[in-house]
């Protein structure tokens, strides 16, 4: 699999010099922003691929893959259960209608699925201890820019996977960033 990470300073990227054995990397997947078009793609070999060219000692967190979207409209219940035989959270936030008040149309009771994953997000960085301060989002939603920013400001190797035609705004924050259709293959 070829494909390019740029660092957040615009070069291109292939290995850190520092790094600690095994450095785990939590993993948060917008399913909405960033669907699955290749089903029979192992996507997450794809996604420790790219993590080994940056550094062979990055791997995605055995305990923190979570995927978060319209899991009902984007994915079948095989498919859910091969994510979660892998070890992914699967969290179902309704896809919203951006006409939803002018045109009538019923909200969801539960929150936007970039909302829901932020709040996995924030969840992981509170609750949970952290060795190594790595964290890998696939979003294509350009709302991550403000909580990229704080886990960048706080030290935390940043990675970010979003669709080419997404907006750019998170990518200033990422430490690496690639386009996810080149992960998936």
């Amino acid at each position: 699999m070829a494909s390019t990470a740029t660092s957040s300073s615009g070069a291109t990227c292939s290995r850190a010099t520092s790094s600690t054995p095994g450095e785990k990397v939590a993993l948060f997947w917008d399913i909405n922003t960033c669907p699955i078009k290749n089903y029979y793609a192992n996507h997450l070999e794809s996604i420790n691929t790219v993590l080994k060219e940056i550094n062979p000692n990055y791997r995605v967190s055995t305990t923190t893959k979570i995927i978060c979207g319209d899991i009902k409209k984007c994915m079948n219940e095989a498919t859910q259960d091969y994510f979660r035989e892998l070890g992914f959270e699967i969290c179902h936030a309704e896809e919203r209608d951006p006409r939803c008040d002018l045109h009538e149309k019923r909200k969801p009771d539960n929150p936007e699925p970039a909302f829901a994953l932020l709040v996995k997000v924030m969840e992981f960085l509170v609750e949970r201890p952290h060795h190594a301060k790595n964290i890998f989002i696939i979003s294509g939603d350009y709302r991550f820019k403000h909580t990229m920013k704080m886990l960048l400001e706080s030290n935390w190797t940043t990675f970010l996977a979003k669709k080419k035609d997404s907006n750019t705004k998170s990518t200033k924050y990422a430490t690496y960033t690639w386009n996810w259709e080149d992960i998936e293959g």
